[in-house]
């Protein structure tokens, strides 16, 4: 039996999924969310318009680490349109904080078909 069936079922499938994250829509909308971070809990504000995300604001947060990641992160989330970004180097623990606040807000925001 060949294998390039299974191959090629393997293809559309990974293709579909693709397709499904840059097409996830959100609701209009502001959502909030949060996460543990390293001194305490990273509470942000997202805020959804035409489907996109076009804001991420940290509203809480009591982390001593470099402060970059609190830019850094939500203008890279907005930039690409997804969670799955680059953390901050020397802020893992806050960086990877602010995406779960953030994936947390867009939980609510998830559009149904």
């Amino acid at each position: 039996m060949s294998k390039w069936p299974i191959a090629l079922t393997i293809s559309i499938l990974l293709s579909f999924s693709i397709h499904a994250e840059k097409t996830k829509k959100y609701k209009d909308g502001v959502y909030y969310g949060a996460a543990k971070g390293y001194e305490g809990p990273v509470k942000v504000k997202v805020e959804v318009k035409n489907g996109k995300i076009k804001n991420v604001k940290i509203i809480k947060e009591k982390e001593s680490a470099p402060k970059a990641a609190f830019k850094k992160i939500p203008s890279k989330i907005i930039k690409k349109q997804k969670i799955k970004v680059d953390i901050v180097s020397g802020a893992t623990v806050t960086s990877n904080a602010i995406i779960k606040a953030v994936k947390d807000a867009l939980k609510k925001a998830v559009a149904k078909k």
